[in-house]
């Protein structure tokens, strides 16, 4: 029996043996190719960059022509490009030998958010950017609204964001009455009613819901006013009703009446 059980110690180890000598001489093989000038990086292809500089990107990256492509991580240094706020995903993908291939994804703001500082915010209510002097600024600025309500919320209620959002998606919309430009603010009231204020201060009230309903309702309105050339005399235009619309016009009309 003692005999039988060496025989098997013996091979066992020798097992053992050329597996941890397989192991390091593979460990030792890719070290040894990491240095290897075949895999150091010759060019990056960027897909999807507009606003961020291609300099910008790889720069992120950390990458030169020192760097091995077999031995980068990939996955960080995808993390690092995303640190830059312009840029909401990135994927990085060797190229073998000698080069990256690196997908990017940037925000597009649609409006700008009043919080601690004024702020791009992106299409799912992002606020990604602080603004710096030369930034563009002509978005309709989010006023009233606090940092607690570009937070998820669990609760299952209609979100103050979700408003926003909603309000601004009809605003893309081509069918919509007002354009986003003309649009100067959009307010949120304490109730979390919005209220949407143009370029010439006209004020109009959205409230809570049914803005799909309401916005209808004002391109019939303002198609109306437009055609009697009274769009200017507007001081407000109050939609939250079921079926109406209530226009106050400005106090220079009634000068001009009693004049």
């Amino acid at each position: 029996m003692a005999p039988r059980i060496l025989v098997f110690l013996v091979r066992l180890l020798g097992v053992a043996f050329i597996g941890v000598s397989a192991s390091m001489g593979l460990l030792w093989f890719y070290e040894y190719a990491l240095e290897l000038p075949y895999f150091r990086l010759s060019g990056v292809t960027l897909v999807g960059c507009e606003r961020v500089n291609d300099k910008r990107i790889i720069a992120l990256m950390g990458v030169d022509s020192r760097t091995s492509v077999l031995g980068m991580d990939l996955k960080k240094a995808a993390e690092r490009i995303q640190s830059e706020p312009w840029i909401e995903k990135a994927m990085v993908r060797r190229e073998l030998p000698d080069e990256l291939w690196v997908r990017v994804w940037e925000r597009r703001p649609v409006a700008l958010a009043n919080l601690d500082s004024l702020y791009y915010m992106d299409g799912n209510g992002v606020p990604f950017k602080t603004i710096e002097v030369g930034d563009s600024m002509n978005y309709p600025i989010v006023t009233g609204a606090s940092s607690d309500d570009f937070e998820p919320d669990r609760s299952g209620r209609i979100h103050t964001l979700e408003r926003i959002l909603a309000v601004l998606q009809l605003l893309e919309n081509k069918t919509s009455p007002v354009i986003p430009t003309a649009v100067s603010e959009i307010h949120v009231e304490k109730d979390g009613a919005l209220v949407l204020i143009t370029r010439d201060h006209v004020h109009i009230r959205l409230g809570l819901d049914s803005y799909s309903n309401k916005f209808s309702r004002l391109a019939e309105v303002m198609e109306d006013l437009n055609g009697k050339d009274h769009w200017r005399l507007i001081q407000s235009i109050d939609l939250d009703y079921e079926d109406q619309a209530i226009v106050e016009y400005r106090k220079l009309k009634e000068s001009m009446e009693q004049a």
